[in-house]
């Protein structure tokens, strides 16, 4: 939120939001890999998204402007700002925090996830 340009319009892009297994959601990438090669008997799959995917709810509950896009099978959320200045910045991150203490992001885990929260576009 530091580095967003004020007086204009802003996208944020976020990489790596939608996990393709339950593997891909542990923290360790290390972890996720030897989970998947135990579970499947090889590692033919690298994807790693550690825990990006927590940031969905915290979008939902902090009413952002945003939709997430299929590009070549690699899921992005765009968040989209048509006007930003400093004081829209301080509440934008009000609003995070504040949905950040309203969620249990500790416990959310892949089965959590609800593909309507991603607005897929």
């Amino acid at each position: 939120m530091d580095i967003l340009k004020t007086d204009g319009p802003a996208l944020i892009y976020l990489d790596d939001v939608l996990p393709n297994d339950e593997f891909s959601c542990l923290e360790d990438p290390f972890e996720a890999f030897e989970g998947r090669k135990r579970f499947h008997g090889h590692l033919n799959d690298l994807s790693w998204m550690g825990s990006v995917y927590k940031l969905m709810p915290l979008l939902v509950e902090s009413e952002f402007l945003y939709s997430t896009h299929n590009l070549d099978g690699k899921y992005v959320t765009r968040i989209k700002f048509d006007h930003i200045s400093n004081k829209d910045v301080e509440v934008l991150r009000n609003k995070l925090l504040i949905a950040k203490e309203n969620l249990n992001l500790k416990n959310y885990s892949f089965k959590d996830i609800k593909l309507d929260n991603y607005k897929l576009v």
